[in-house]
């Protein structure tokens, strides 16, 4: 359960594919199939129901926040990110995600 700043409990589940350590940061990484898009217009858009929105951002992004709850004492940095089977290995590819 994650508690909510008005008191309110939520349950949230999954599983985080994969959390590491690279330049001073822990990266929170969800592996993907497809070509899912790393890009969004902002957090708030991450919630919208009337509109398209980045499901597979608010995935990874959730992800870190729970690791983030889980480790509170920790003063490393959090980066929330996929790994795309289908581009992973283009020059082009980058880690985390892009606003």
């Amino acid at each position: 359960f994650i508690e909510l700043p008005n008191g309110k409990k939520v349950q949230v589940g999954g599983n985080i594919d994969r959390a590491d350590r690279k330049e001073g940061r822990v990266r929170v990484i969800d592996y993907k199939t497809g070509r899912d898009d790393l890009g969004f217009e902002s957090i708030e858009s991450l919630f919208a129901r009337d509109q398209k929105h980045n499901k597979a951002a608010f995935q990874t992004f959730l992800y870190a926040y729970v690791y983030h709850l889980q480790n509170p004492k920790s003063m490393e940095a959090i980066q929330p990110g996929l790994f795309n089977r289908k581009n992973l290995f283009e020059k082009s590819f980058t880690f985390g995600h892009v606003m």
